[in-house]
């Protein structure tokens, strides 16, 4: 990976964020994975513990039976060795067959019966003791280490695991049928022996060397989707937060070059936050700072132009406009240097990193109102002045030869008193040249000149 692209993944809050999730995600997976490990691993210790218990118990099992039998016959073999410490009558004899037999104990029995499971390679138990009379019986360093712990605080069993084999040991008590054939110092209950288990834990941690594959396998794919969610995610957030930014400097870019003053006010105060440069020559603030130090009421005259109190109708219109979204108005604002001047207001709700505010856009409208007032005083001389014009309009039947006019109640009558009745208009008579040449022949000499 280049150091553009590390720089690219790490940079920013989101970037660190990104590279924290996934040390976090594969600190979380290596804890579980090793937690699983070692959860197996101790199964594993407890499956041979159990199995050493099992052995220890089904020998013991068979050791009572023996006992409550008294004693078993064996068939003399070369690879039976003698039981020479059992001195009991009738120790041998034959069948009608002629089968040999030897009368062996429950010690002897048992010590068989694990040397033949030692032999084909099986957990094995051995039966032990302080003071041993067989050899076979003497105590490793282990045992005797039980037994004096068995002697001292009066437990019953010990195990001990060193990666490899799991060793079980519990003690042996007199029993009432044991003294008929030992003699002992102690009474029936007390310690006599111990009987300890030998199981290796190879053949449990090849069936869990399946299992830690699973789980390391399973481990892996849920980290690895994990990591590729994280990479998803932070690429989503990423390009949302660079559309964001590129909204942001856009809108940022709107505002600070917009020629409508713009500026940000927010509750309870409602002072201004920020404003931009047509705001500040607008309102002929200094800079941000000091335009920041206002208010819309503390920018406006006492009263508006309807009598109220601008601080009061100014609280009631921005309170309408968090609570419906919008509200456009017309508001009298007085500049820094103490000049009035008319306005349109328009004011937006908006919301930033879970908070509401206000944006308000300011018009001056000093020009247009100036505008106003005089087209209004034009309409109303040409009103004035069309109060005093009457006119005529539509059809007029008049007469093709003395050109006299009918009137609305069918007289005929002339085109003076016609025209006089129905406007403002005056006559004044004069003569035509055509007609001066026509009534008068040679005396007349045509118009006189206008400035006679």
């Amino acid at each position: 990976m280049s150091r553009a692209s590390l720089k690219f993944i790490v940079g920013g809050e989101t970037g660190r964020v990104a590279v924290l999730a996934l040390l976090l995600w594969t600190l979380l997976l290596s804890g579980s994975l090793l937690v699983g490990l070692r959860q197996q691993k101790q199964y594993i210790f407890k499956q041979a513990e159990s199995e050493a218990r099992a052995i220890v118990g089904m020998d013991i099992s068979f050791r009572n039976w023996v006992v409550s039998q008294g004693s078993v016959y064996v068939s003399v073999k070369d690879t039976v060795p003698p039981d020479y410490e059992f001195k009991v009558p009738d120790k041998y004899i034959k069948t009608p067959s002629g089968r040999k037999l030897m009368r062996v104990s429950h010690a002897y029995a048992m010590r068989q019966l694990s040397a033949e499971r030692r032999g084909l390679g099986q957990p094995y138990t051995h039966l032990f003791s302080l003071n041993p009379k067989n050899p076979a019986e003497a105590a490793d360093a282990l045992e005797q280490a039980a037994i004096a712990g068995f002697m001292r605080d009066g437990n019953e069993t010990l195990v001990r695991n060193n990666g490899e084999r799991v060793r079980f040991i519990r003690a042996f008590r007199i029993e009432a049928a044991c003294i008929s054939c030992h003699t002992f110092n102690d009474s029936p209950g007390g310690l006599r022996g111990a009987i300890s288990a030998d199981v290796p834990v190879e053949a449990f941690a090849r069936i869990g060397a399946h299992l830690r594959l699973h789980w390391i396998a399973w481990h892996l794919l849920a980290w690895l989707f994990g990591i590729i969610g994280i990479l998803l995610s932070y690429k989503y957030i990423k390009q949302a937060q660079l559309s964001l930014s590129a909204s942001e400097y856009r809108y940022r870019n709107l505002f600070e070059t917009s020629r409508d003053a713009l500026m940000t006010l927010a509750p309870p105060d409602w002072a201004f936050n920020s404003g931009n440069y047509a705001a500040l020559a607008m309102f002929k603030a200094g800079s941000e700072a000091e335009f920041s130090a206002y208010s819309p009421q503390s920018l406006s005259p006492e009263r508006q132009p309807d009598g109220r109190l601008s601080a009061e109708k100014a609280k009631e219109l921005l309170e309408a406009a968090m609570k419906s979204g919008t509200q456009f108005f017309e508001w009298t604002h007085r500049r820094m240097n103490g000049e009035d001047f008319p306005a349109d207001v328009l004011l937006t709700r908006m919301e930033a990193e879970g908070e509401f505010f206000l944006q308000a856009t300011v018009r001056d409208i000093t020009g247009r109102k100036r505008e106003q007032a005089r087209r209004e005083a034009l309409l109303a001389e040409l009103r004035e002045s069309l109060a005093q014009v009457k006119y005529l309009s539509g059809l007029i039947p008049i007469c093709s030869s003395c050109k006299k006019i009918r009137n609305n109640k069918g007289v005929w009558e002339s085109v003076e008193h016609y025209v006089a009745e129905h406007s403002d208009a005056k006559f004044s008579h004069g003569i035509c040249p055509d007609c001066g040449s026509r009534l008068y022949g040679e005396l007349y000499d045509g118009p006189p000149p206008r400035d006679k």
